[in-house]
């Protein structure tokens, strides 16, 4: 069952049970309303008669010719009496279509219904007054009592049906009405599971809180649409970088496989296929650590000494750097962060490679760390040629070259080394500010 047809169902068994009640509640009302007001009137009309007949002469016991009592404004009912002497005898009676009523004992002044052949009486047994301990029973038909009750329940039973009706198709009518939002909604996700990313909600509905629900979803969904747009780039992008080398690797080694060669070539083919698989390797560790930063880590992490991770960063860095003859500079504070040892260095080895091989030969890289209220600063500058404004966001996506880098790298150290920020509640820029010369990049993580 959906939702809507739930939402219909509980408005109907709420009406159903609401309805019921009251009509059960005004029928039990009524009745008792009814009944009541033939039992004031047949108790008086039998006082009446043990009066009368308490008055006449000890030898005489004879009923009246008095109309029964009137009910409910439709005229005197025709009323049945007996009258029993000490020994509970019948010493008279009134026939009712010539039958006589065997009377019942029952409690005085107490009516109670009699069943007949031909229906039901009302009746009341009470006692005469004076010596002669008569008691008088006392009756009249309840055929127009049970007539009103049935009557009333047709009309209420017919009521209670055309309601039920009613709120039906006033129920669906407003759910179906309020809830085409969540039907649009239920519709483009169908849409998007089927793997149409261009649906969209666009909802319109005064409703606040479905209009942002709906505003979340049309989010996520552009999000998700950026992350398959991603993704396929990403894998488009690495076969086209692990295509490269292994084509050379192949070639050289079918090359040198074709026909014989000296010793010195067999060298140079071996160095070239070499040179080949170091980079299919530098490539694949790159690619892992991106994946295995971008999944959630499950590493403890731990208190890391910046300062010391940059001092390992410049040891390992400084052959690259020696070979292209520029000088390391740091300015670090002591400052300290939770995270992970091997990922923060990961990163600063990253940003000091990238500025490494963008400084010109006989250039400066300058390392700084300093706090900067709840954040640690990491910049690192270089007097290369800078980044345009147009690709401060692009160098960062994965294998992006920008139009002054060589080909020597795999175009995945600064987008690994903004995910390790990001990881440890920072993130990597390049500084916007206008610079004569260089690039300047900035790191930021959370201080301990």
């Amino acid at each position: 069952m959906s939702s809507r047809s739930r939402l219909v169902a509980a408005v109907l068994v709420l009406t159903l049970l609401t309805l019921g009640g009251a009509f059960f509640a005004v029928y039990l009302s009524f009745n008792r309303s009814q009944e009541r007001q033939l039992d004031d009137a047949l108790l008086s009309a039998a006082r009446t008669e043990a009066r009368m007949l308490s008055e006449q002469p000890s030898a005489v016991i004879a009923l009246s010719n008095l109309p029964g009592p009137a009910a409910n404004q439709v005229g005197p009912l025709a009323p049945f009496a007996a009258v029993l002497d000490s020994s509970r005898r019948v010493a008279q009676s009134t026939t009712m279509e010539g039958r006589l009523l065997a009377p019942r004992v029952r409690a005085f002044d107490a009516p109670f219904d009699v069943a007949v052949r031909d229906g039901a009486l009302r009746a009341v047994w009470v006692a005469v007054p004076g010596e002669r301990r008569l008691e008088l029973f006392f009756a009249v038909p309840r055929s127009d009592l049970d007539g009103d009750a049935t009557l009333l329940l047709r009309a209420m039973v017919v009521a209670f049906l055309v309601a039920v009706l009613w709120t039906t198709l006033l129920a669906t009518g407003i759910v179906r009405v309020f809830t085409s939002e969540q039907r649009r909604i239920a519709e483009v996700a169908r849409m998007v599971a089927d793997g149409d990313l261009s649906a969209r909600i666009g909802s319109r509905t005064n409703d606040r809180e479905i209009a942002r629900f709906a505003q979340d979803i049309d989010a996520m969904i552009e999000r998700l649409a950026l992350l398959v747009t991603s993704q396929q780039r990403f894998i488009a992008y690495a076969a086209h970088e692990l295509r490269s080398p292994l084509t050379m690797l192949y070639g050289e080694l079918s090359h040198a496989l074709r026909r014989s060669r000296s010793a010195e070539e067999y060298k140079s083919s071996i160095e070239e296929a070499l040179e080949a698989t170091r980079r299919l390797k530098q490539l694949s560790e790159d690619l892992l650590e991106l994946a295995r930063i971008s999944a959630v880590s499950t590493t403890p992490s731990e208190r890391v000494s910046l300062e010391d991770s940059l001092a390992s960063v410049l040891s390992d860095t400084a052959p690259l750097a020696q070979s292209r003859k520029v000088s390391l500079r740091s300015n670090a504070q002591r400052c300290e962060c939770d995270g992970h040892p091997r990922d923060l260095e990961r990163m600063l080895r990253n940003l000091v490679e990238n500025a490494i091989r963008h400084g010109p030969e006989g250039t400066d890289v300058t390392i700084s760390i300093e706090r900067r209220g709840t954040l640690i600063e990491l910049s690192v500058e270089d007097e290369g040629p800078g980044v345009r404004d147009d690709e401060r966001e692009k160098i960062f996506e994965p294998f992006y070259r920008s139009s002054s880098e060589g080909s020597d790298g795999t175009g995945l150290g600064l987008a690994i080394a903004r995910d390790i920020a990001r990881a440890h509640g920072g993130d990597v820029f390049v500084d916007p500010a206008p610079r004569a010369r260089g690039a300047r990049f900035v790191a930021t993580v959370r201080g301990a």
